[in-house]
């Protein structure tokens, strides 16, 4: 959250996460898309998919180095460690695709990388050079390493905003 704050003062009047809003999207079973509301309906059929997916699937590590940047946003990459955040997304495409639920998964993109946004551009900044410059001084910065023990099936909007966010099921990983 340190680096929030150093984020905040250069490019003041943006969304900044929250720390209870920080996270790391395993797969979007409901793409923020105009589109959403339709598959709620579908949504309730797939927490079973979700849960038998999940039941035989083991924690895994993930290394936060370095920031970069997109045309919307400001992440914190994420290196996976082993290969478990990659056989728990397999896992789970092959399940929604056995169900019949595959068009669900990766409307906007595969996901394939871990990142956890720490800024959306709410407006055009009004230090880009001074922004730039610090992205460029932190692309290597360490944030640490985690263990993943649990995955949590959350309903909420593009931000997460914590006060939105409702979690629908946790599901431990052994």
């Amino acid at each position: 959250m340190d680096f929030v704050s150093r984020l905040m003062t250069i490019c003041p009047g943006q969304y900044f996460y929250q720390p209870q809003e920080l996270h790391v999207t395993m797969l979007s079973v409901i793409s923020g898309t105009e589109l959403w509301q339709r598959e709620l309906d579908r949504f309730q059929k797939c927490q079973p998919i979700i849960r038998e997916a999940l039941k035989t699937q083991r924690p895994f590590r993930i290394k936060f180095q370095g920031v970069t940047a997109s045309p919307d946003s400001v992440l914190i990459q994420g290196f996976p460690m082993d290969d478990g955040l990659t056989v728990i997304r397999a896992a789970l495409r092959e399940a929604f695709a056995s169900a019949g639920f595959a068009d669900m998964l990766d409307r906007r993109y595969k996901m394939t990388a871990a990142h956890i946004t720490i800024m959306r551009f709410c407006r055009p900044c009004s230090n880009l050079t001074r922004l730039v410059a610090f992205l460029k001084e932190n692309r290597q910065i360490s944030f640490g390493e985690c263990e993943i023990n649990s995955l949590e099936l959350i309903l909420g909007d593009w931000y997460a905003s914590a006060d939105k966010v409702k979690m629908l099921e946790e599901y431990e990983l052994r």
